[in-house]
């Protein structure tokens, strides 16, 4: 956990320090040596590039986003999101090749801001490839209001005590250590962000599995009706 500013930017310094030092090391070899390497070998350099980018780009995304909740100054651009897309690309945007997922042919709507629905699941997504058990899936649920997305993996389960603490600022994902790899904000943004959209994000551990489970309203198109907004409503 983490306890002081100090250790707060030790940790953000670390976790940025980490990757931008393989970004700028890959990208200087390919500016000194490109005629040396292989075509094969010039794509495995850039798809590094953009891996450990992407993290960093993650990471200030957290910061940011906690930044402005503390705030009061984080605006959502709710529509209609196809939740079974955004899946898919939380799981190719993170590299995670071994989670299992339903990718059915037809669109389940919810109604969310698309990229904070990629933040959230980016993070599910993350926390369990990084801190569960190797088998990782995502399943979907749904009724006529809310739409339910469980990332599951086979890790250890976070003790009863500990299960709504990772949802505050800096904690340790699984126990009280801090864990390289994250500042310990992914899960607190995204219980805000998923709240901020109608839903919620919630722990349990069911059938030797770690749950995480992100519920979101499901999109209904506006009909003849439905009563016509108030003054009170668009004050």
């Amino acid at each position: 956990m983490i306890t002081s500013k100090d250790q707060l930017v030790a940790a953000v310094s670390h976790e940025l320090r980490t990757p931008m030092t393989s970004v700028v090391g890959l990208a200087r070899e390919l500016d000194e040596r490109f005629d040396d390497f292989s075509e094969a070998e010039v794509r495995e350099f850039l798809g590094l590039i953009v891996h450990e980018s992407t993290d960093v780009a993650n990471i200030l995304e957290d910061l940011l986003v906690a930044a402005r909740a503390d705030v009061g100054n984080l605006a959502l651009s709710v529509v209609a999101v196809d939740i079974y897309a955004e899946i898919a690309s939380a799981v190719n945007t993170t590299s995670s090749a071994q989670v299992k997922r339903h990718s059915p042919s037809e669109k389940l709507l919810v109604a969310a801001d698309p990229m904070r629905v990629r933040q959230i699941l980016r993070n599910l997504i993350v926390n369990a490839t990084r801190y569960g058990g190797p088998a990782v899936r995502v399943t979907v649920g749904s009724d006529d209001d809310l739409v339910a997305i469980t990332v599951c993996d086979d890790g250890q389960p976070i003790p009863q005590d500990e299960r709504e603490k990772i949802f505050l600022p800096y904690q340790g994902v699984r126990g009280s250590t801090y864990v390289p790899g994250s500042v310990g904000l992914g899960l607190t943004v995204s219980r805000q962000l998923a709240r901020l959209m109608g839903g919620d994000l919630s722990y349990d551990y069911r059938d030797a599995e770690s749950r995480f489970t992100l519920v979101i309203p499901r999109y209904r198109e506006a009909s003849a009706d439905d009563p016509a907004p108030s003054r009170a409503d668009a004050a």
